[in-house]
């Protein structure tokens, strides 16, 4: 128990700034209705901002209309190796 109040006393500082953000957090998920303070979750956010625009290019590829090496929709003009390997090979995708 003497070594728990030591360390507590000693990591004082890092404790309190990291009940801090975990309770920006939850205030966070609270006013988003983020599980399991209500009905949405991370993915329903990531997906608009990031999964959409990647499936949108990959449609205007597979139809012609943009070229699968370089494109200015995505960090104001970049290749979409990067991002196709971010979002489509990455394990957590099969979830």
């Amino acid at each position: 128990m003497e070594k728990i109040k030591r360390f507590i006393k000693a990591h004082s500082d890092y404790l309190i700034l990291s009940g801090i953000v975990i309770g920006l957090c939850v205030m966070c998920f609270i006013i988003g209705g983020v599980f399991p303070f209500g009905n949405n979750t991370f993915g329903t956010y990531d997906w608009y901002h990031q999964g959409i625009d990647l499936t949108a290019n990959i449609y205007n590829i597979f139809g012609g209309r943009t070229n699968g090496l370089f494109t200015f929709d995505f960090a104001s003009g970049s290749t979409l190796f990067a991002n196709i390997a971010y979002m489509c090979l990455s394990p957590f995708s099969l979830l």
